[in-house]
């Protein structure tokens, strides 16, 4: 029985080891908030952003600015980030600085991030409407695709199973 008792208690004492400890008053969380703009001064309304941890390289969180191009990411912890803008299509358009959050210094205010107008033109949808994303134009690329392939099998079947 004792022998049961003392190897559950180092069996505890070797798991409580490797979890991670949070101190009494927790983990703290700061703010990064700031402007969305391009290089020419024009405020992004509607930009999607995103907070990413450069310690670890995933996105923290993402939101989306306001009218103004205003961003705010509440509950962050720690660590070195930068904003990313984000275009519909997933692509980075434009970044802020890096920023850093210390446990001494957890708020982050006046974040700038910058995108070429070309870039924010991509977001508005002025290369989205190319051919080849229309729905012609990928009927035209399943033609195409399909005629192909039908040629090479005609090509490479030269003899009937008759025969």
């Amino acid at each position: 029985m004792l022998r049961r008792i003392l190897s559950l208690t180092l069996s505890l004492a070797m798991v409580l080891s490797v979890v991670p400890t949070v101190s009494a008053a927790g983990v703290s969380v700061g703010r990064i908030s700031g402007l969305a703009m391009t290089l020419d001064g024009q405020h992004l309304g509607g930009q999607l952003a995103r907070l990413r941890s450069l310690d670890i390289g995933h996105a923290a969180d993402v939101t989306t600015t306001n009218s103004a191009g205003e961003f705010s990411f509440r509950g962050v912890r720690a660590g070195s980030y930068v904003v990313e803008l984000v275009s519909t299509s997933g692509y980075v358009v434009g970044t802020s600085s890096p920023v850093v959050l210390t446990t001494r210094s957890m708020t982050a205010e006046g974040v700038t991030a910058t995108a070429p107008v070309l870039a924010t033109q991509a977001q508005a949808g002025v290369l989205a409407g190319s051919f080849w994303t229309s729905t012609v134009g990928i009927i035209v690329i399943a033609a195409v695709a399909a005629g192909v392939i039908t040629a090479v099998v005609v090509a490479t079947n030269d003899e009937s199973p008759s025969r």
